[in-house]
């Protein structure tokens, strides 16, 4: 069972969590477990340093923005975003059904 913090469940039991039980379930190849691993933890580390989220209800949808947009002014390629994107997506696919994120990550 994941820790909690005064704002809710720590994001890196979360991440612990899905890195142990929802890639295997998934069935991604060792490639996409490995980048998308890496792509969370860059953006955990991210909320956690220089946002200050310690839980999961506190992200929000600018600070996701504002991750996105600080990789573009860094020069990352589209396709590095676009492959960064799909790993946080999938972090937010597996803990928003319990974690009740107050955001929504998607197209709208």
């Amino acid at each position: 069972m994941p820790s909690t913090t005064a704002s809710g469940v720590g994001l890196w039991d979360y991440f612990l969590d899905y890195e142990r039980t929802y890639m295997a379930l998934r069935n991604f190849s060792e490639a996409t477990s490995r980048g998308y691993a890496s792509d969370i933890r860059l953006f955990l580390r991210y909320l956690i340093g220089q946002i200050g989220v310690a839980g999961a209800r506190e992200i929000e949808k600018a600070h996701v923005h504002e991750y996105f947009t600080q990789l573009d002014r860094r020069g990352q390629a589209g396709a590095t975003r676009a492959r960064k994107l799909a790993a946080v997506k999938s972090f937010f696919g597996y803990c928003s059904p319990s974690a009740s994120f107050g955001i929504c990550v998607s197209s709208s």
